[in-house]
């Protein structure tokens, strides 16, 4: 199996996770564009920015980020880490 198979595998089974079927082919192409979509150098990033993304497509109420955090289900977790992905990284001058 290569990496991209596994990943989309672990990423369907992280989707499982949340509720979302996967059965479903407009999910499975989202999910197919998230993976070429490689903006995080951190595979766990990527997977968290994957998670708020799908997050923002179950949110029912206001799409703020205390919002897409509960409706992940991880509303009793640290939240940390969601905020520092939208935190202004400092820019370094060459």
């Amino acid at each position: 199996m290569d990496r991209s198979a596994h990943t989309l595998d672990a990423l369907k089974t992280q989707c499982e996770s949340l509720r979302f079927p996967t059965h479903q082919p407009l999910l499975n192409e989202y999910m197919a564009l998230w993976m070429d979509c490689r903006a995080f150098r951190e595979n766990r990033t990527h997977h968290r920015a994957l998670r708020l993304s799908l997050g923002l497509l179950a949110n029912l109420g206001r799409h703020t980020l205390t919002g897409t955090i509960c409706a992940t289900g991880r509303q009793f977790m640290d939240w940390t880490s969601e905020y520092r992905l939208f935190s202004p990284v400092p820019m370094v001058s060459r």
